[in-house]
């Protein structure tokens, strides 16, 4: 979290926060409406105004980043508009002890106050130490929490149980407390695995054809798909991947495993770029596979023999073995490469010839129209990784060597075309950040209906949210299928402008703009960097690039070559400039 320790004029009023990290916690006097009472009781006893309320809901107190409630109501502290942070208790506040501190530090440096309602803290040697007991008493009962939530999950599995019930395997259905408590089924099939008669037969088929030899992983998705199968996520085709997690997992010779994953949280990953895909990371978990001293093995109603899923992984295994290579290994233009003909994304594809590996881009629209028995958008052309690569490496080098090149791309910048395929693609991304949102904001409203109706009250009322919801993502939908019609942007993209030798005049940006492609052209070529750093180094300078026969098309990123505009967070903008480069 970002300190600031500006000094503004403040002003005398409350700013209220509450948090609930469950979505029924009435019997602990914690839900929202209890918290908010008391913290309006607290400011109108301090005869304060109220200047705003905020609510975290379903976060838990170790978070401080997440809390984008709790960090605006710090920020109106901050920024001087309330002298006085109101929270119900120490462990809404917060249940980590270092943040606990930094966020006292934060208000206090900013001239404000903090106030609980159960209890106070004078500004004195005195006050700070039983903050610091109350808060260690906040921490220490979130880590009871989790210790006696792991344990009891533990004990379920050791009696057979499988605690994790949200969602079942393809070809069953594990017994929810749900289903318990209404009678569908007697408690010891609680957590238990029953066949489910509707998917199984499928899931039989695909041990069986595949152990025969008869179909491939992706002879057997093409079946699937042909006949209108539904698959284990609704609304999706059938894929390799899908298939082959499923003829993985040793559920269907009858033994299931639990706790085959471990969670924890890092906040500080946010922000940061996953080290396969090259994405911002939006969440604090890390999930990591846990040892196998720490797993327990369950049992299972058995769809196929153990002969048959032995013999399946021995497939597999050879498969990967004989096969292209590592699918997920991370190339320098991983995630960054585009077809030209369509505007889709571009993915690695290897041919066997002569006893040696040609690699190539192919467009990912055309290889997952084989799934879908759809029109495919491109004719699937092959373009050698080699000379795109080269042809990239190329065009760094001569934006750090040529400075005419630089000047020219500044004038492609000024080309109405090029600016007119920047908002449309700003439009699409913003679009399809809104639908993201949306997505959170229905998870947030079923939660919440979800706790209402336990706690006594009409579902009815969240008829008319989620009718709102539908109705918003439904013109999003709309939006979005317009901005993403290639013929919007592509073919506006091949409209290079002429070069033009223009008088170099150095400036301090241009300065600057040489040194970054200096390094990153020194770095791209350099045998010794891994390429998921080359790639992650590239997401500085480039948008992406426009795949060819004999070269490619390199966008650059808009504030690279020095702009008027700040540029903050370079990855977040859209295409600006293209560079053709040719052998």
């Amino acid at each position: 979290m970002t300190i600031s320790t500006l000094t503004t004029p403040r002003i005398p009023g409350a700013v209220i926060y509450t948090r609930v990290s469950t979505g029924d916690q009435d019997k602990n006097g914690t839900s929202p409406e209890t918290q908010l009472a008391a913290c309006r009781q607290k400011a109108a006893a301090l005869g304060l105004p109220i200047v705003a309320e905020y609510y975290d809901g379903g976060i838990s107190g170790g978070f401080l980043l997440m809390r984008t409630e709790f960090q605006a109501a710090i920020a109106d502290i901050q920024a001087g508009r309330s002298n006085t942070l109101i929270c119900p208790n120490i462990s809404r506040y917060s249940r980590d002890m270092e943040h606990q501190q930094a966020v006292k530090k934060a208000v206090r440096a900013a001239g404000g106050r903090l106030v609980f309602c159960d209890m106070d803290f004078d500004d004195t040697p005195e006050g700070d130490l039983a903050f610091g007991i109350m808060g260690g008493f906040a921490q220490y009962e979130k880590a009871v929490i989790k210790d006696r939530t792991m344990k009891g999950k533990r004990k379920r599995a050791e009696e057979g149980q499988q605690p994790q019930r949200s969602r079942s395997p393809y070809g069953y259905h594990i017994v929810t407390n749900a289903e318990v408590i209404t009678g569908i089924h007697p408690p010891e099939m609680r957590g238990r695995y029953l066949i489910a008669e509707e998917t199984a037969p499928v899931l039989r088929r695909l041990f069986a054809g595949y152990h025969s030899g008869e179909y491939s992983l992706s002879t057997l998705c093409l079946a699937l798909n042909k006949e209108g199968i539904p698959t284990p996520a609704q609304g999706r085709a059938w894929r390799e991947a899908t298939v082959r997690v499923i003829l993985m997992n040793p559920v269907y010779k009858g033994e299931p495993v639990s706790g085959r994953q471990t969670v924890s949280t890092d906040e500080s990953r946010l922000g940061q770029r996953h080290k396969l895909t090259g994405r911002l990371i939006m969440t604090p978990e890390v999930r990591s596979l846990a040892p196998h001293s720490k797993r327990l093995t369950l049992s299972a109603p058995p769809l196929v023999t153990e002969d048959v899923w032995d013999a399946v992984q021995a497939r597999l295994a050879r498969g990967r073995a004989e096969g292209s290579g590592n699918p997920r290994q991370i190339r320098m233009l991983s995630g960054h490469a585009f077809c030209p003909a369509c505007g889709g994304k571009a993915g690695f594809k290897q041919q066997k010839a002569n006893g040696k590996r040609y690699r190539y881009f192919i467009c990912n629209a055309h290889k997952d129209a084989r799934y879908q028995f759809g029109n495919s958008p491109c004719q699937g052309d092959l373009y050698p990784v080699e000379t795109v690569e080269q042809a990239v490496l190329q065009a760094v080098r001569d934006a750090w060597q040529n400075p005419n090149a630089i000047l020219a791309a500044l004038s492609a910048y000024e080309n109405p075309t090029v600016r007119a395929v920047i908002e449309d693609t700003a439009e699409l991304r913003a679009i399809l950040s809104e639908l993201e949102e949306l997505r959170k904001e229905e998870q947030a409203t079923a939660k919440a209906q979800v706790a209402g109706i336990r706690a006594g009250a009409d579902p009815s009322v969240y008829a008319s949210l989620f009718a709102n919801i539908a109705g918003r993502r439904k013109e999003l939908n709309t939006l979005r299928a317009t901005a993403e019609r290639p013929s919007k942007t592509m073919p506006q993209l091949k409209q290079k402008p002429a070069a033009k030798q223009v008088p170099w005049i150095k400036t301090a940006n241009t300065e600057k703009a040489l040194q970054v492609f200096e390094q990153a052209w020194r770095v791209l070529t350099s045998a010794a960097i891994e390429d998921h750093t080359k790639r992650d180094l590239l997401l500085t300078v480039i948008d992406r690039v426009i795949c060819k026969k004999d070269g490619a098309e390199v966008i650059f990123l808009p504030g690279i070559f020095g702009e008027t505009r700040e540029v903050a967070e370079p990855t977040l903008y859209t295409t600006c400039i293209g560079i053709s480069t040719h052998k």
